[in-house]
């Protein structure tokens, strides 16, 4: 090949890989780290010049090493294409640091054998110039490769082999308009296999240039695939596909709370109401199906979001709703985007959970949660004098340590039954701790609190068959005449005064000793 018919070749790719490396560092605005594209395109750059620059020399030794440095940026190349695949498929995060690390070996060894003159016979070997150097071209240089040409060659066909398999393994996975971009990069690797192929076959009636140049092609092709179909992320490629591949129903609005664009299932939701898509403010459709009794909207308590309850419908319907203000679109400069997620399986096993979770597994009476739960509902004016009567069963330990905590847990549902028993009809027993007990007596005055706490007594001492000991309780009560006390604070005059009750009933116990009685 002469001088003229290189520069013809590879003259027009060095010209379109300098305008390509130029926007993309005026694309970059100075920020170059981690930015594979830069890497690529430098690596095309360079080769192409150092492709063009023998043309221009006569001194035999400037030729041997500006052939042997065009090896250095050959042997990168490969490297920042498999890494460019990387961010082209966002599976960085996949593969393991050190395997990124040993991708670099190779091509560090042949930057440093190739800068020193004295070792670039590891690329190059028997070098020779067989014409005169005053009609120098490059097809009058003859030479053959060293071993670490071969290995780097090798090494170069495993690093393409790997990107061919990553594109087609991901290939099914992305979105159509990205699988038409993994179609490019097969297309790429294909002309590369096909031009290295005719080479090693002997049919390459180019001769040495044929598979370089068919690589500097699946470069630029390679590279402007990335570059033409990303800004900033490659996923903005298919945007449109993945709004509608959501399954959340996601509306877009203006300022003015105006539905600008809406998702594939919003669409299907808001037909499904009888609404159409345009014009409308999404908070006048709440009105509207609030005041149609279609909607019900409870506010959860642990966050700004709310759950939007469909109501009338032969199948509970509940969406979990989340608004968030968005700046800069390409429609507006400020709005609010809303999700719609169908969370009506969660809820109602939440619920579900809630009423398991509401019952004492020992006793059968209201747990903790449900005891909590019933303080808060019955604090109501129209539920008052609210009485609220706490319970200390008496004798738990020495049941537990003397007979087991399998006669413990009976000598507790003993006392439950009966507490349960007593109790009246507006009256609710909760169990909330080991031993604790607490009573909700709705409308009960003193005098009613007091009957049923010497109800409950009576009853405890009478014989209860199979009992290890007779069991007891103390008890203490307060009630809630006003909405202007504090719950609170009266459960804990209830607490004092059961206190006070086993303080009695223990020096009972010791008098009776004492006397001899017991």
């Amino acid at each position: 090949m002469t001088n003229e018919e290189q520069i013809i070749l590879y003259l027009p790719l060095t010209i379109v890989f300098g305008i390509l490396l130029c926007s993309t560092l005026l694309r970059n605005k100075g920020r170059f780290r981690g930015d594979r594209s830069l890497y690529f395109i430098v690596c095309l750059f360079v080769w192409q010049c150092l492709e063009l620059l023998p043309c221009f020399l006569t001194n035999p030794f400037w030729i041997r090493y500006v052939l042997t440095l065009k090896l250095v940026p050959l042997s990168f190349l490969p490297v920042t294409f498999i890494f460019f695949s990387f961010s082209f498929y966002r599976i960085k995060r996949f593969v393991p640091r050190w395997t990124l690390n040993a991708a670099l070996i190779i091509p560090a060894l042949v930057t440093v054998f190739a800068l020193i003159p004295a070792t670039s016979s590891f690329l190059i070997s028997n070098f020779q110039i067989t014409g005169s150097l005053e009609n120098f071209t490059v097809a009058d240089v003859e030479y053959g490769f060293g071993f670490l040409y071969y290995i780097d060659l090798v090494y170069k066909n495993i690093v393409y082999v790997a990107i061919g398999y990553i594109v087609i393994h991901m290939f099914r996975r992305l979105p159509a308009a990205y699988r038409r971009g993994s179609l490019f990069h097969l297309l790429c690797l294909g002309i590369l296999i096909a031009m290295q192929a005719l080479y090693y076959t002997g049919r390459d009636t180019l001769g040495f240039d044929a598979q370089y140049y068919g690589l500097s092609i699946c470069g630029l092709l390679f590279y402007l695939t990335q570059f033409l179909n990303s800004d900033t992320s490659s996923l903005s490629i298919d945007q449109s596909s993945i709004f509608n591949f959501l399954d959340q129903a996601v509306f877009i609005l203006n300022e003015d709370g105006v539905i600008v664009e809406a998702n594939r299932p919003a669409v299907l939701w808001l037909k499904s109401l009888g609404r159409p898509v345009e014009n409308i403010t999404f908070d006048g459709l709440l009105s509207v199906l609030i005041n149609n009794h279609r909607i019900l909207i409870k506010k959860l308590e642990d966050s700004d979001d709310s759950d939007l309850h469909f109501i009338g419908t032969a199948i509970p319907l509940i969406y979990r709703m989340e608004r968030r203000v968005f700046v800069m679109s390409d429609k507006i400069t400020k709005g609010e985007f809303v999700t719609l997620t169908d969370v009506t399986r969660n809820r109602l096993l939440i619920d579900r959970l809630r009423d398991m979770a509401g019952v004492d597994a020992l006793t059968g009476t209201a747990n903790r949660y449900r005891y909590q739960d019933l303080l808060r509902k019955l604090d109501r004016t129209e539920n008052y004098p609210l009485a609220v009567v706490i319970g200390d069963v008496n004798g738990l330990k020495y049941v537990n340590d003397t007979f087991g905590h399998h006669v413990g847990d009976q000598y507790i549902k003993d006392v439950a039954a009966v507490l349960v028993d007593c109790c009246p009809r507006k009256g609710y027993v909760a169990r909330y701790g080991g031993d604790e007990f607490a009573t909700l007596l709705v409308n009960s005055p003193p005098e009613a609190v007091e009957d049923y706490i010497d109800n409950v007594n009576k009853t405890l001492q009478k014989p209860i068959e199979g009992a290890v000991q007779q069991p007891s309780i103390s008890m203490g009560y307060a009630i809630k005449h006003h909405g202007n006390e504090n719950l609170n604070a009266l459960i804990g005059q209830a607490d004092q005064k059961m206190y006070a009750d086993k303080m009695a009933r223990k020096a009972a116990e010791r008098e009776a000793l004492e006397d001899g009685t017991v």
